[in-house]
Parts: structure tokens; C-alpha cells; sequence
């Protein structure tokens, strides 16, 4: 059995994973580099893919475009292979207006309670008893489905209820497969 180990040696220059993207890599090595806050929310450091047609933005469900490479896109045809989110708020709890841009070097949100866009008309309303959240056929949004239904792809996590529902926001409680704990 090999040994898995989880060192915390990713430097994040704003202090916060959430705030933090640069244009380009601050230290040979760190791309890919997983990081669990004081608050348990696991990130891990990926870079946007320059040609997606939709950038992120807060709340934004982004998928592996190149897992090798940590590259990143919201591209609704890679849907199937969930790489993470793109901060909805600060460490500090405030509302992020800015988001990474394309071809940028960025934390997306693995693990934990995330707060992720959904389409604008869920097939299922979010009433904060576990439903599927997965993937939708929209850049970057993730649609919710029924009790008892069968997820195409592969779910997000699962609903904890609307944070904004006139802005189509929901918590999700995040469980990436690739994770490591």
C-alpha cells in the first residue's frame, strides 16, 4: 500500500484561495498543489483554459479540460469530469464580484459547503435535504434533480438549500471523487 501524504505547503499570496489568481505561476511546482483552509473547505490550485467561451465566475462549476495538466474550462462538453468551483465568497464572508479570467492561475473548491450557480430553471427545487447537484448542459451551471432520479453524469454533491434563489445560487456540500483526506 503506498503512503498518501498531505503536506500544506501551497502559498497563497492574498492569504485567501478564494481571491487569489495570477496571470501567471508564482512557483515552479505548485500547480495541481491541493490546500485545506482553517474552515475544512479543501482547494487545490488549477489553471483556466484560454479559449473556454465562458471565463469563470463566482459560483462557477468548472471541469477538467486537462487533468495532466490542471487546466481547467466551464465548457458544458466536459461536464462529466468535475474539477472544482470557483469562489462564490471570501474567507471573510464577503460577496466576490471579481472571478479568475481565462488562461489564469487559480483555486477552485473541492471540498466543504460551496455556494454554486445553477440554471435558471432547476428541475428540481432546492429544499435543503440532499438532492443531487450535476452537471447541466450550461456553461458552468449545475442543475438539481428529484429524489429518487438517475444523474446522467457523475453528481457535484449534494443541495443544502438556496442561498440566493432569485440569483439561482445553491449551497452544495462538494464531494469531489479525487479528493484526498
Amino acid at each position: 500500500m503506498a503512503n498518501r501524504q498531505h503536506d500544506q505547503i501551497q502559498y497563497i499570496a492574498t492569504g485567501d484561495p478564494a481571491t487569489d489568481f495570477h496571470d501567471r505561476l508564482l512557483y515552479p511546482g505548485a500547480l495541481g498543489g491541493l490546500y485545506t483552509d482553517d474552515q475544512g473547505k479543501q482547494w487545490q490550485l488549477v489553471q483556466g483554459d484560454s479559449a473556454m467561451s465562458v471565463a469563470p465566475f463566482p459560483g462557477a462549476e468548472t471541469w477538467w479540460q486537462d487533468k495532466a495538466a490542471f487546466k481547467v474550462t466551464t465548457a458544458a462538453t466536459n461536464r462529466g469530469m468535475h474539477a472544482g468551483v470557483v469562489a462564490r465568497r471570501s474567507k471573510l464572508n464577503a460577496e466576490l464580484s471579481a472571478a479568475p479570467g481565462r488562461g489564469q492561475y487559480f483555486f477552485v473548491q473541492k471540498g466543504g459547503r460551496a455556494i454554486v450557480k445553477t440554471v435558471d430553471a432547476v428541475t428540481a427545487a432546492p429544499t435543503g435535504v440532499g438532492q443531487f447537484v450535476v452537471p447541466s448542459a450550461t456553461a458552468g451551471k449545475v442543475d438539481i434533480l428529484a429524489a429518487g432520479s438517475a444523474a446522467t453524469y457523475p453528481p457535484v454533491g449534494r443541495e443544502l438549500g438556496w442561498y440566493n434563489q432569485v440569483a439561482a445560487e445553491v449551497y452544495v456540500d462538494l464531494d469531489n471523487s479525487d479528493r484526498e483526506d
